[in-house]
């Protein structure tokens, strides 16, 4: 969970001295842009921290919430912070942790889920950091999906509630679960499974998995297809967005009925 801010000018590490990646995640009104950065010493540095911060500014009046800024060791599978939505009446921004994992992942993490109260600008930790390997958020934000870590499958958290429920995951081969992406109305959730993720980068094929939100009923879309497509977008209620694992940019669609793949 984010921890106290820390006053970064009375730290000896300069960020002109180190290699810095910085976003910014605007509401979908314009009122509100959340930024965030993160700074990791180069490569000839002997230094041994790495800086975080988010903040949050109205773009109509002077009104800024300090969310996010601290130093800390850097070390393997090092998180730092990633925007995930506006509320729909824009009280709140939620964001998790991206995370690049030791080993051989396919893909990186998504871990935990925090929300900004932007009123008064104080942080809610909804789901702990080292509970999650991936985090997808309803459209009403109301539930999180998200991919369980130490023998878990997919969970399903009521946010006001507390409450779970979990269906294990098992496709008979190592793998790893990402890429969660919700229906247009809250009703499903799909999924990709990189199938034996250490033969590749990549691993060495993927399965798309749909789950029904509430009854938790499963039907594989794609199974174990070299192509190693990962969910990108679910924006068509019956049409699912694919991009091609290899990374050259290609995007596909698959039909959520028949399971028929054209590319775009």
């Amino acid at each position: 969970m984010p921890g106290a801010a820390e006053n970064s000018s009375n730290n000896p590490t300069f960020l002109s001295h180190m290699n810095v990646t910085e976003w910014a995640f605007t509401s979908p009104s314009g009122q509100w842009v959340a930024t965030g950065l993160v700074a990791f010493p180069k490569p000839d540095s002997s230094e041994q921290l790495a800086f975080t911060r988010v903040i949050i500014f109205n773009t109509q009046s002077n009104i800024k919430r300090v969310v996010l800024e601290r130093w800390d060791e850097l070390n393997l599978g090092f998180p730092y912070p990633e925007p995930l939505e506006w509320s729909s009446n824009e009280d709140f921004f939620y964001f998790t942790n991206k995370v690049i994992p030791d080993g051989c992942p396919a893909f990186h993490f998504l871990s935990g889920l925090f929300r900004t109260n932007l009123g008064d600008g104080t942080v809610g930790e909804l789901l702990a950091a080292n509970a999650s390997s991936w985090v997808a958020l309803s459209p009403d934000q109301s539930i999180v999906a998200y991919a369980g870590v130490g023998g878990r499958g997919l969970v399903f958290r009521d946010l006001e509630k507390g409450e779970e429920k979990e269906i294990s995951i098992d496709p008979g081969k190592d793998y790893q679960a990402g890429y969660i992406l919700w229906s247009p109305d809250g009703k499903f959730v799909v999924l990709t499974l990189a199938i034996n993720r250490c033969a590749g980068n990549h691993g060495e094929s993927s399965s798309i998995l749909l789950v029904d939100a509430e009854t938790l009923q499963t039907r594989l879309l794609l199974q174990e297809d070299p192509r190693l497509f990962i969910t990108w977008d679910w924006s068509e209620p019956g049409t699912i967005t694919l991009a091609n694992g290899s990374g050259d940019g290609a995007l596909w669609q698959i039909d959520v009925n028949s399971g028929e793949i054209t590319q775009e």
